[in-house]
């Protein structure tokens, strides 16, 4: 188990460095930098790869930095992989899971409640800490990773490093049908999940469906009640739909909320990406 980090302040980095930055960010091609004659594009690292990605872990392998529950050894464990912040800098957890059920334990001898894990660019420190705590990150240039539950389930927070120029290829869609359904009176007013959907791409971050793009939110709930829902397009104004998606434990969730009754919601594709 080992951690890699790289791009602080007052440290030299080689060709190498560079190469093991960017491969996690592009396929090999020509140079996606804009710099004009005489200009070095690596002059400043940190703003070379803040220039061309989002905070967030390595958009190519769906496993980086999650956070896992090992039920037969009684572990936590981060799965290896890189994620970047918000400065440039970045975080890899190479070749085996990291570790983190000591403070997870610790925690808990004090805190019941829902913990967070998450990636922390402590520039005092000249570091990236590995940070467990019992309540949501408030410091800057982070990236949140997971909470772990009061039963030790453990809910992926994780976003994807996306690209902030336009890559030489397709963007990452998955296509699925939702079937027709009606609203009843005992259903008027109440958030119902309508729909669950296996095997997606724990990555995707926003759902097209209702006329409408919406972003997935990561919310553990019974009820829905903890989701922002946001108004369909295509309901006319006496239906009033709401909807929302929620990745919660491997799947996608459909959740629907109505202000009327006897509505009828067609059946429609939902994309996701």
């Amino acid at each position: 188990m080992s951690i890699r980090y790289s791009f602080m302040d007052n440290t030299a980095y080689g060709a190498e460095d560079i190469n093991y930055a960017l491969s996690r960010l592009t396929t090999q091609g020509v140079s996606l930098f804009n710099y004009s004659d005489g200009d070095n594009p690596l002059i400043a690292l940190n703003d070379a790869v803040a220039a061309i990605a989002e905070p967030g872990v390595e958009y190519f392998n769906t496993n980086a930095c999650l956070v896992t529950y090992d039920s037969e050894n009684s572990q936590f464990l981060i799965q290896p992989g890189t994620a970047f912040m918000a400065d440039g800098s970045f975080i890899t957890i190479e070749d085996n899971p990291y570790d983190i059920t000591d403070t997870v334990n610790e925690l808990r001898k004090s805190e019941e409640g829902t913990l967070t894990v998450y990636f922390l660019r402590n520039v005092s420190k000249n570091c990236i800490e590995i940070r467990v705590t019992a309540s949501a990150p408030e410091e800057e240039n982070t990236v949140s990773l997971a909470q772990i539950l009061s039963d030790g389930s453990v809910l992926d927070l994780r976003s994807f490093a996306r690209s902030k120029i336009a890559p030489a290829s397709g963007n990452i869609v998955t296509k699925l049908s939702q079937k027709a359904f009606s609203v009843k009176n005992s259903q008027k007013g109440a958030s119902g999940l309508r729909a669950e959907f296996p095997g997606i791409f724990e990555g995707a971050s926003y759902c097209f469906y209702g006329g409408i793009v919406t972003k997935i939110q990561r919310v553990a709930t019974t009820d829905g009640s903890e989701l922002e829902l946001t108004r369909a397009l295509y309901a006319s104004e006496d239906s009033r739909i709401y909807i929302a998606f929620n990745m919660i434990n491997g799947k996608l969730q459909l959740w629907v909320y109505t202000e009327a009754v006897g509505t009828t919601v067609y059946s429609s594709n939902i994309y996701v990406f």
